[in-house]
């Protein structure tokens, strides 16, 4: 299945759990998309990039801390997505399902 698509997920994060909305699209091997969370809102990216059903791709979303530099990589199973974040509060993860 592809990994295009909109995802509820949460990030476990060391500052606890992070509920977003994420949605992701691809062009070839490219992908773009946007994260919608409650403390930061709409954050759009693009550059990331898609290897069959696994993807990476960074943003930076406003935070109380300030801009905060996320990378992520991750994989798609049907409908369920997971994978790794890494930010200056160190490394977490997410998971989610597809809505």
């Amino acid at each position: 299945m592809p990994v295009d698509g909109v995802y509820k997920i949460v990030s476990k994060t060391p500052v606890g759990d992070q509920p977003a909305k994420l949605t992701l699209k691809t062009d070839g091997t490219a992908l773009s998309g946007t994260s919608e969370e409650p403390l930061s809102g709409v954050t759009t990216f693009n550059g990331g990039t898609v290897d069959g059903d696994t993807f990476a791709f960074s943003m930076s979303p406003m935070s109380p801390y300030g801009e905060l530099a996320l990378e992520l990589t991750g994989r798609v199973d049907g409908d369920l997505i997971s994978g790794d974040v890494m930010s200056m509060f160190g490394p977490a993860t997410f998971s989610g399902t597809r809505i």
